[in-house]
């Protein structure tokens, strides 16, 4: 897909794409499309300076993280694009605040089906 996002242009082909979401945002009822659109058009939402610079540097390696961060009327969402062009794969994970801290606590997050 093209990204025009400020500091990287150019076109990432990545043919295997994995999208989890966790139960968390499967309850809200958030409709994802809209946000995979900004994530990959270079909206990345409420991140501060140093994410964004992070999101260009894994942009221009080919390899890292791009993390976005979205206010939702449901509350915070937090996408993890996962990225290695080389090895032509990305998973990309949305998760709410709740999952967040649960992550970072050190427990298993519960993905939909």
């Amino acid at each position: 897909y093209p990204l025009f996002v400020s500091g990287f242009q150019g076109q990432l082909s990545v043919p295997k794409i994995k999208i989890r979401i966790t139960e968390a945002v499967k309850r809200t009822g958030m409709d994802i499309a809209d946000y995979i659109s900004k994530h990959v058009s270079g909206d990345w939402g409420s991140v501060t300076d140093s994410m964004r610079a992070a999101n260009v540097a894994a942009l221009m390696q080919g390899k890292g993280t791009v993390r976005s961060v979205y206010r939702a009327s449901q509350g915070w969402l937090f996408v993890n694009v996962d990225v290695d062009i080389n090895a032509n794969w990305n998973i990309t994970t949305f998760l709410t605040a709740h999952d967040v801290e649960t992550f970072l606590q050190g427990s298993v997050l519960n993905f939909a089906e």
